[in-house]
């Protein structure tokens, strides 16, 4: 939204005399000030004060509101139409008036927010005069000024109007190409048409999925096992492989030592997945002497004579 003030300076001719004492095709002056509120990009509410000055003294004082729609802009400046209606006072009574106006004003660069034009405008009051029933009827051409303010700061206006299309935002241009696969990728740069790249596009042939020959949907570059789908139970520690118990103990038969006999998982290699082995009870060692069963009250005194004899001694050669 913005506001702005203009000022219209015209001359012209009258189409219908005022009043009887005037001449038809007599000169006239338009005076206009107005003031206006943008409700968008193109339209404008405006109030505004219209003086037209016709000959003999005679005149036509028109305060109204009116409305304003820019119909063209571009770089340099902007078409409009408005029109107007209000009571306008002439010499003889207070009548209805309205008059309708075109014209295009070029946006001045040194004075951003200012924009200067010609203008036509064709004006009409009813019944003005009480010796005659005619309409007074009257055209004017001339310069058109209007002074944009409120947002139009100095570097806004100036930015708009080197903009293109007046600062408005810009339809982009777009054109269409073959597309065959919906890919993205266009025909002519797709080294496979017919067939999208899919979640994993090859990194050497541009529109063309990456191989994956069981297709399990993941590509051969990643698939631990290539050539054997996943499945419905996929192997969470290989990418791309089913996940095969033969046993039923849980573990895959991949890190199964014992893949055909159940056993608990263990951090050994070598005994992940076997049973566990029963030790063997030890055997009696028959070189021990069975433990003797014999009393203090079996054994025999000995003399104290034959503990005190000396040990014989060996025989000398």
């Amino acid at each position: 939204m913005q506001t702005a003030v203009g000022l219209d300076l015209g001359l012209g001719g009258v189409l219908t005399p005022y009043s009887p004492t005037a001449q038809d095709g007599g000169s006239d002056l338009l005076l206009s000030v107005r003031g206006s509120y943008d409700f968008g990009n193109d339209l404008a509410l405006q109030l505004l004060f219209r003086q037209w000055s016709l000959p003999n003294s005679n005149h036509a004082t028109m305060p109204g509101v009116g409305g304003r729609f820019e119909t063209f802009k571009s770089t340099v400046g902007r078409a409009f139409v408005d029109a107007a209606v209000g009571p306008a006072w002439t010499q003889d009574r207070v009548a209805l008036a309205y008059d309708v106006g075109v014209g295009y004003e070029l946006d001045i660069s040194l004075i951003p927010g200012l924009g200067l034009g010609p203008f036509f405008r064709y004006g009409q009051v009813v019944n003005p005069a009480n010796q005659s029933s005619d309409d007074g009827r009257a055209w004017a051409l001339g310069l058109s000024g209007t002074f944009r303010i409120g947002p139009w700061s100095a570097a806004a206006a100036s930015e708009r109007a080197h903009a293109p299309n007046g600062g408005k935002a810009v339809r982009p241009f777009t054109f269409k190409v073959g597309d065959s696969d919906h890919d993205g990728v266009s025909d002519e740069r797709d080294q496979c048409p017919d067939v999208p790249a899919g979640r994993h596009p090859d990194a050497f042939r541009l529109g063309c999925p990456e191989n994956d020959e069981d297709n399990d949907g993941i590509p051969d570059s990643d698939d631990a096992c290539p050539t054997d789908p996943m499945g419905d139970t996929p192997d969470p520690k290989r990418r791309g492989c089913p996940f095969i118990d033969s046993d039923g103990d849980g573990i895959a038969d991949e890190d199964d030592h014992c893949p055909d006999k159940p056993g608990p998982k263990t951090q050994d290699p070598q005994t992940n997945g076997c049973p566990p082995v029963r030790k063997a009870a030890p055997m009696p060692d028959e070189r021990e002497p069975p433990p003797s069963e014999a009393t203090t009250g079996d054994l025999k005194p000995v003399s104290k004579r034959r503990l005190s004899r000396p040990a014989p001694r060996p025989p000398q050669e």
